[in-house]
């Protein structure tokens, strides 16, 4: 009976500490898609020299410059530009006050323990997440069991003196504890141990013993916190395990991070919302870098434009003035205007790089890649007029910043539940039940005779099994620390820090509903303001149109009213689309202060293994898609030239109730260049009519190609020629007159008394055409 009393006390045993162990392990396969897909070496575990050297190509191709922009497009929709950067791009400034912006500030040391901080690319920040959640892992460790072994061999060899008797000889010891840390903060364990002794010189007479000796013994050991530490709730609160007298192998176990369970769990959701703030960061500053892109653009094509104007206006004064009909002036102003022209054009397409590289950089693209980016998706001019009601909820309840600020109480509120336990005393219960054995050898069918004179099993292991000797203890344990001074000002400043939390949560949410009401504001002001800056681009193309029409039939002179008027168009013409521009970034700044902008761009976190329906990556799928969005377009292009050609001044007829998306402006431009009419119309000077294509007057066609021109400074007016600049060792000399029209943004700008014939009379180009 007692045998099975034993069995049945081990087999227990060993189910309590089996349970709650957990085992984790990576497939193969799973293991080097992960490494695939994140682009990591495979060897980057094994290899010292990962880091030594530069790990991005040093070889990438000078960029783009103003001395040389013109590359072959690459046409990107807002869908397309946002997969690219949730797989492989930056981040960006993460601030309100300046979206769309890239972060050119490299990395810092912040100390032994942050180490290097600043990283800005989503493939690091989404790995913080997982690294935080591991802490999840190392708390719950705490309850795992341990295995503790040791074992010893012992020679005595001393005097023989008095007792040394019992001492001299071989001694063997080999002891196994099995101990398993319970929720609760108990420690259940059984320790396992064999004495072995062999006596150089054994006593005999009365103090006989028995030489050589096997003693093994079973220890089966429990205690349990009372007060300060005991319960399933505490011990998810306390930021370690308790500890254990009876089994002392447990308190050195290592993992614990200082925090307990359930705030390790709730840093794991923080971090996972401070990963979501830095995608609706990064969403915005894509979005709004992908407009100012569009936006600079239109901004060269009005400067493009007013410097054609600009030229035109000249060659007429130039007539004039060689014909006496004008002093000089009148004359010379139209240089003035036509200089000026030029470097607000370079100013426009520095603007256009600069806007490309943010883009580049925010998608995760190489500085140069022989292409430029070209927006294909036209932005909308549709009214939005929100529901304050329902965009103020969702902000509160979905902005990622505040579900930070709601975590940070809950954190704190647990804390100081876990000050509130040190309170209590330190109250343990501990109990042990040791059978003990006693043999000159672990086996065989032997007998001895004791001290007792009674005949006992020689064989360890069975007297062991027997349970005839046996002992046990039951106590309890008493810590109290008198005054719990410094417990007192853990609980103290436990409660001043929940009270800061919460003044903290409502400071942000005043902060986030501030935000939302700007952006409710802008949405608003910014639509309205498209309607009057077109207004005020259609009544300077009036006037010019008027202006144009007079001195076609003499009625009228080149003044500077005329030189104004040109510059007010363009002007207005440029501020028109840069309220288009901020009219839809301020959408984006709306969802983001609404906290939808992940569900307005359709993109979602998930954690774990991606499904089979998206194995394909999705920048991939919206490349197909951008091709399609080219081809329909450009379908729109034939309206937009119809429409130039009924300009008496030869001015871009943009549509009133949407914007022109650049693929159909650049081919409009292309079947300007090839209409004959307009050919003839240029070299013969025949009529163009006006916008109701009623032949109102005859005169000389001014301009012919609305598309912007390439990327080059137009010539000086009666100036000679200047040097050519030099050019980068890859370029070509001088650059051909006439390229590809849909690599460009329109028809090359022709300057005053110039041939496209190469030579030492060609005006030096300042860059090729604009990709």
């Amino acid at each position: 009976m007692k045998r099975w009393k034993a069995a049945t006390w081990l087999l227990a045993l060993g189910m309590a500490c089996v349970c709650g162990c957990a085992q984790y392990f990576i497939r193969e396969i799973d293991y080097d898609e992960f490494h695939r897909r994140n682009d990591l070496p495979r060897n980057l575990e094994t290899n010292p020299a990962a880091g030594e050297g530069p790990v991005v190509p040093g070889n990438a191709p000078a960029p783009a410059t103003v001395n040389y922009p013109e590359r072959k497009p690459r046409y990107l929709s807002l869908d397309e530009a946002i997969a690219i950067a949730l797989q492989q791009g930056m981040i960006g400034i993460q601030s309100v006050r300046s979206p769309g912006l890239i972060a050119d500030d490299l990395v810092a040391f912040a100390g032994p323990i942050s180490g290097v901080t600043g990283f800005d690319n989503i493939r690091v920040l989404a790995l913080a997440p997982a690294i935080t959640s591991t802490n999840i892992d190392r708390e719950l460790a705490r309850f795992d069991a341990q295995w503790t072994t040791s074992t010893s061999w012992t020679t005595t060899d001393e005097p023989v003196q008095g007792l040394a008797s019992f001492t001299n000889g071989q001694a063997a010891n080999v002891t196994s504890t099995l101990a398993k840390p319970l929720a609760t903060g108990g420690v259940v364990g059984i320790t396992a141990s064999n004495d072995y002794r062999l006596l150089a010189r054994p006593p005999s007479g009365t103090f006989s013993v028995l030489s050589p000796s096997y003693q093994p013994r079973l220890l089966l050991g429990f205690e349990q916190p009372l007060l300060r530490f005991g319960g399933v709730d505490t011990n998810q609160l306390i930021p370690s395990f308790p500890g254990s007298n009876l089994f002392s192998g447990v308190n050195n176990r290592r993992g614990a991070v200082g925090e307990g369970i359930l705030i390790s769990r709730i840093r794991g959701d923080q971090q996972r919302a401070d990963f979501e703030r830095a995608v609706h960061f990064q969403l915005l500053n894509v979005e709004t870098a992908y407009w100012n892109l569009y936006g600079a653009y239109v901004s060269y094509f009005a400067i493009d434009q007013a410097l054609n104007l600009a030229y035109q206006t000249w060659k007429v004064g130039k007539a004039r003035y060689e014909e006496g009909k004008d002093d000089i002036t009148v004359f010379a102003p139209t240089r003035g205007q036509y200089e000026g022209f030029r470097g607000d054009r370079l100013a426009a397409l520095g603007a256009v790089l600069e806007a490309e590289r943010n883009l580049r950089t925010l998608l995760g693209m190489p500085v140069e890649d022989g292409c430029r980016l070209v927006p294909v998706d036209a932005p909308t001019l549709a009214p939005y007029q929100p529901d304050w009601s329902a965009a103020l909820q969702d902000c509160l309840n979905l902005r990622p910043e505040l579900v930070l600020a709601r975590e940070d109480i809950k954190a704190r509120q647990l804390n100081l539940m876990t000050q509130l336990t040190f309170l209590k005393p330190d109250l343990r219960f501990q109990s042990s039940y040791q059978i003990v054995g006693l043999g000159s050898r672990l086996d065989g069918n032997g007998q001895f005779l004791d001290s007792t004179s009674t005949w006992r099993s020689n064989n360890a292991l069975r007297s062991l099994a027997s349970d005839h000797f046996n002992d046990w203890s039951i106590g309890l344990t008493l810590n109290v620390p008198l005054g719990y001074r410094a417990e007192a000002a853990f609980v103290r400043q436990a409660r001043l820090q929940l009270a800061q939390s919460y003044y903290g949560l409502k400071e942000q949410e005043v902060k986030a509903q501030n935000y939302l009401a700007k952006q409710y504001r802008v949405v608003q002001e910014a639509y309205r303001t498209i309607t009057a800056r077109r207004q005020e681009r259609l009544a300077y193309a009036d006037e010019l149109e008027g202006r144009f029409r007079k001195i076609a039939v003499g009625k009228a002179t080149v003044d500077r009213f005329l030189l104004t008027a040109e510059q007010q168009w363009s002007t207005a013409l440029s501020q028109e689309y840069q309220a288009v521009v901020a009219y839809n970034n301020a959408l984006a700044a709306f969802e983001f202060a609404r906290g939808t902008i992940m569900k307005y761009n359709n993109v979602m976190i998930a954690e774990g293994p991606l499904p089979q329906c998206v194995q394909v990556q999705a920048a991939d799928h919206e490349r197909e898609r951008t091709r399609a969005i080219v081809l329909r377009e450009r379908a729109q292009a034939p309206v937009l030239a119809r429409q130039a050609q009924q300009s008496a001044a030869g001015l871009p007829l943009f549509p009133t109730h949407e914007a022109p998306p650049l693929p159909a402006l650049f081919e409009a431009g292309d079947l300007l260049k090839k209409d004959p009419k307009l050919e003839m119309a240029a070299q013969a000077g025949e009529t163009v009519g006006d916008r109701s294509s009623q032949t109102a007057a005859t005169m000389p066609v001014l301009n012919v190609a609305p598309a912007p021109a390439a990327l080059t400074v137009a010539p000086v007016p009666g100036a000679q020629p200047e040097a050519p600049l030099p050019l980068p060792p890859s370029m070509p000399a001088s650059l051909p007159p006439v390229l590809d029209p849909r690599a460009r943004l329109g028809a090359v700008a022709s300057g005053p008394e110039t041939t496209p014939a190469a030579g030492p009379n060609r005006p030096a180009a300042l860059g090729g055409p604009l990709p």
